[in-house]
């Protein structure tokens, strides 16, 4: 397992669990592989975030651009959030 980071596009807000999700923060939490990190970004956020990076491919000097830090997410979080359309209308 490995870490798996996605970032929020300006104008969406989630809530994972209780935990606010919004664009000055990274969402963390751990991903056997990227299809598998992705996956689950699709599953909390359906098409409505911004980027997802797996391990070594996000670059923690772009934390800058984050001041909110990042948002830790655990499989508890992942399992009672209900899973979001992949339309791009809902």
């Amino acid at each position: 397992m490995a870490k798996h980071y996605v970032t929020i596009g300006q104008g969406h807000r989630h809530e994972i669990n209780g935990k606010i999700v919004h664009p000055n923060i990274v969402v963390r939490y751990e991903a056997e592989n990227y299809p598998a990190g992705r996956k689950i970004a699709h599953h909390l956020f359906g098409r409505k975030f911004c980027f997802d990076y797996h391990d070594k491919d996000f670059n923690h000097k772009d934390m800058e651009y984050f001041p909110g830090g990042f948002l830790d997410i655990t499989p508890e979080d992942i399992e009672k959030t209900p899973a979001h359309s992949m339309d791009w209308d809902a």
